[in-house]
């Protein structure tokens, strides 16, 4: 627990300040909230708030002609922006030294924004995108705005909050200036610091730049009481990309003021019924409902205690049986009066507890997740302390017999129940089944391009066999002349396609390494015949947007664009991967923001784990070849880059892949019209993979102060492309690659030790390695490792049962089909799997793979890779978590 005393201001104008410094590290967080969010937003102006939000973000006149993010990140800073129910919130993270220039640019969008016609229309196609990206282009998308509907009757409380496209079209100016006069003054706001700053300083600054703002009064969000729920209400909501079944329920909360003990003990209901591998629902009747996902949580978005307005309880299960919501809401309502006759047990409440607070806990070590939280707290109830007491009340003050009370609460209570389904499996005119009204549905059809089952289908009447979980082949998978391959899947559920490039090179060392990773952040700049905003604003006409990034083996470029833009986007797409515009003015300011970023990411924990592993795998010389170095990047010249581009990157090996609403033959024909003169160059080659050091003793990153340590251990494994992969896939998630693993539950369930926790499989061209990490409480450091250890011996002496190989199975063929079901996530997963060297078709014979895997294979690889004299590991720690395990004066530790 963090016990740094916060302290409070009110400056003249009505500005409220929250200071929580922390003399751990050398960032700080900083979040400003605003008392509005789409419950304030005035009647039929839907979506006002989210779009205002997009509105205001780049900053104010100040921050002009770059705008807020980009000297953010100059600073070697993040910054980003959210609008929740009743509360919209800008936020960001970056060193210390940065301070100042955060409060002032936050303090000049709160004076001024700047609000023009073209940022008005550039935002509302933005938000678009969003929409489709978020709701609509995805599977179950809708989750969020459904169950307000089913449950609530007043419009405030059941607003969607992205708006709908025609009605965010028809916001003018004036409108927008109007909400900024009425919600954004200082009256209505909380400024959270914290992190590494002295608060004296801080209280100077704050006072400097905020202090002159005139104060302005601000329209009061309306009273919206709730009436309780009459009925139980349902809908069926017909999903285009639901590929399994799923299933929605939510029940109304416990007043978060006035209820706060039982709003707790709501909260750890939910962690009972569906958090963690023994949640009471991950069992029993579930099972035959062939659930492959199931989640339980309180609040809309999955965070408690973000709204002052009526909160919800929610379960989502994903399943694989068209009626399987019937066994999956038996089993909800069967435990809930199980739990109201005989209340929680015991043990299970203490390590579910344990497990919830150690897992917010672990959100107050990053300064800006910590300056959300206690700034949400502060503006809602006026307790920022509340965000820091949670851990400790969930984990000592609510009792078995409170959970039964909130069990017998939910039992006698009206719910909503939202179905959804694949939408040629929903019923016609798919309604609310509460009476009199209708709901709205996810629109959308199959068009043009869609292909048949390669197998013919399934006979009439009955469905696919979901055993296998099998994925479409891609309709084109070809090689240009230059060599550049071209993979092409038809996913016509709305008007968008996604785009994945993928250009690898082999990095002669730390040089090309870094200066890769300098060119990625200078391509969104512009083209030889584009400068940047000519660039962008091509991009914006078509509703696209390209991300470019590298790493030590590959550049990438991730966007999307509409469906009828493809040729264009794709020309711009080449032209930028052909011609980038290697200015002086963007290399030289890419390059500052780059070493500043590298050097940020020195403090924090994940970073540091991260890079100490690839030194304990490699040796300080190789692991030095695999990540940016900011004395490298500053001495990375103009010339570099271009010699780079033209050395290393070419057509030959790349891969492209397009998924979403296309004609095939269409689309190749796009991409060899936009691509076929890129220069094949000396591509096609990659960086090869080090050999590993042995395994041997972990080593200690000390990180003084920390309130938790960072573990993680690796050994080499099987390549992707190796016959023995699957079972080896499989080991693992016996072990700790899914809920019911045993990695989990001993050291999550059973201990409560760690919130995050798992194990995996991390390929590269020609090589994987098997992940074990785990995230826990300093004091539980020693004994987390223990049992980490057991696990891993016991692997050996207890091989996977068939009944364990029997449920990864299952989990690993499901979870494939879900996590692929968005065109996105398939392009996604398309091109990493090539770039790793599988075929187009891995996935499409993921299923009936991992269903052929025998029993004694998965027993072999059990034997074969979890001896854990063959891990090496890092321990990111204050020193007195390790101490007891330290070999001498060394930082070498005993496993």
């Amino acid at each position: 627990m963090i016990r740094n005393r916060l302290r409070r201001l009110v400056l003249d104008n009505g500005l409220r300040i929250v200071l929580a410094p922390h003399p751990v590290g050398a960032s700080i967080g900083i979040a400003v909230h605003y008392g509005v969010g789409f419950r304030t937003e005035p009647e039929g102006r839907t979506g006002l708030a989210h779009l205002f939000e997009h509105l205001v973000f780049p900053g104010g006149h100040g921050a002009a002609p770059e705008g807020y993010l980009p000297r953010v990140q100059r600073a070697g800073g993040s910054g980003d922006a959210r609008t929740r129910q009743d509360t919209t919130v800008y936020y960001a993270t970056a060193p210390a030294s940065a301070l100042e220039m955060l409060l002032s640019l936050e303090a000049d969008r709160m004076r001024s924004p700047r609000l023009t016609e073209r940022i008005l229309r550039t935002q509302i196609a933005v938000i678009d995108e969003e929409i489709r990206l978020m709701v609509r282009n995805r599977p179950y998308g809708a989750f969020p705005w459904v169950l307000p509907r089913a449950l609530h009757r007043r419009p405030e409380n059941t607003r969607d909050g992205y708006g709908e496209t025609a009605d965010l079209a028809a916001f003018d100016l004036p409108l927008c200036e109007k909400f900024f006069t009425d919600h954004y003054g200082p009256g209505n706001a909380v400024v959270t610091l914290t992190g590494a700053f002295d608060p004296e300083t801080a209280e100077r600054l704050v006072q400097r730049h905020f202090g002159s703002l005139p104060a302005r009064p601000s329209v009061a969000a309306p009273e919206a009481p709730e009436p309780p729920p009459t009925e139980e209400r349902r809908l069926t909501v017909a999903d285009p990309h639901a590929g399994p079944h799923a299933l929605a329920v939510g029940y109304r909360m416990p007043d978060p003021v006035t209820e706060r003990a039982d709003y707790l003990a709501h909260l750890v209901l939910a962690a009972l019924l569906g958090q963690g591998g023994r949640a009471l629902l991950r069992r029993g009747p579930t099972a035959a409902a062939g659930v492959s996902s199931l989640s339980v949580g309180c609040g809309l978005f999955g965070l408690p205690l973000d709204t002052a307005g009526p909160d919800l309880l929610t379960l989502f299960a994903v399943h694989e049986h068209e009626h399987g919501e019937q066994d999956v809401l038996a089993a909800l309502d069967g435990t809930l009066e199980t739990l109201a006759e005989d209340g929680a047990d015991a043990g299970l409440l203490r390590a579910t507890t344990a497990r919830w607070a150690a897992g917010a806990l672990r959100e107050l070590g990053d300064p800006g997740t910590r300056a959300q939280l206690l700034g949400l707290r502060e503006i809602l109830f006026g307790e920022a302390e509340l965000t820091e007491a949670l851990p400790e009340l969930v984990r000592t003050g609510v009792t078995g017999e409170q959970v039964g009370r909130a069990a017998a609460r939910l039992r006698s209570s009206y719910r909503a129940v939202v179905r959804f389904v694949p939408e040629g499996n929903a019923p016609r005119g798919a309604a609310w089944e509460g009476r009199g009204m209708t709901g709205r549905t996810v629109n959308g059809s199959v068009g043009p391009g869609a292909r048949p089952d390669p197998g013919g289908g399934a006979a009439p009447g009955t469905d696919p066999d979901p055993a296998h979980g099998r994925l479409p082949l891609p309709d084109v998978d070809t090689t240009l002349g230059n060599g550049l391959r071209v993979v092409i899947c038809s996913a016509p559920v709305v008007p968008l396609v996604e785009i994945r490039l993928h250009v690898p090179y082999a990095a002669a060392g730390a040089r090309d390494v870094t200066a890769c990773h300098l060119l990625a952040r200078v391509l969104p700049h512009g083209t030889a015949h584009r400068d940047a905003d000519a660039h962008d604003a091509a991009l914006a006409a078509h509703g696209a947007a390209l991300d470019t990034a590298a790493d030590a083996r590959r550049l990438t470029v991730t966007g999307h664009t509409m469906a009828d833009a493809l040729p264009a986007v794709l020309a711009l797409l080449a032209e930028t991967v052909r011609r980038p515009r290697l200015s002086e003015d963007v290399v030289a300011a890419e390059r500052e923001r780059l070493a500043r970023l590298v050097r940020l990411a020195t403090h924090q924990p994940a970073a540091l784990a991260q890079q100490a592993l690839l030194r304990r795998r490699y040796g300080e010389e190789i692991a030095a070849r695999l990540r940016p170095a900011p004395e490298l990047a500053a001495a990375c010249t103009t010339e570099d880059l271009a010699e780079l581009h033209a050395r290393r990157l070419g057509a030959r090996g790349a891969v492209l892949v397009l998924v979403g609403d296309l004609v095939p033959e269409e689309a190749v024909a796009a991409a060899a019209e936009a691509f076929g003169s890129w220069e094949a160059g000396p591509g096609g080659d990659v960086t090869r993979t080090p050999a590993w050091f042995p395994g041997g003793p972990l080593h200690r990153v000390e990180r003084p102060g920390a309130v938790q340590s960072v573990i993680r251990l690796a050994t080499p494994a099987l390549p992707r492309t190796d016959p023995g992969y699957p079972a080896l896939h499989l080991a693992q998630l016996v072990f700790g690659g899914s809920f019911g693993s045993r990695l989990v539950t001993r050291l999550r369930e059973d201990k409560g030790y760690a919130y995050q926790l798992g194990s995996g499989l991390e390929s590269v061209p020609g090589a994987s390695t098997l992940m074990v990490e785990a995230d826990t409480a300093a004091e539980h450091t020693v004994p987390a490792l223990a049992v980490i250890r057991e696990e891993l011996e016991r692997m050996a002496a207890e091989p996977p049962s068939e009944r364990e190989v029997d449920a990864a199975r299952s989990y690993a063929v499901g979870s494939t089909t879900t996590a692929m079901s968005s065109p996105g996530a398939l392009a996604s997963g398309l091109a990493n799997l090539l770039h790793v060297g599988v075929g187009s078709d891995w996935l499409h014979h993921w299923g009936p793979l991992m269903e052929g895997v025998p029993y004694e294979a998965v027993r072999e690889a059990a034997r074969r890779f979890f001896p854990p004299a063959g891990f090496t590991g890092v321990v990111v720690a204050d020193e007195a978590a390790v101490a007891p395990l330290r070999r001498g004066a060394t930082d070498e530790l005993d496993f």
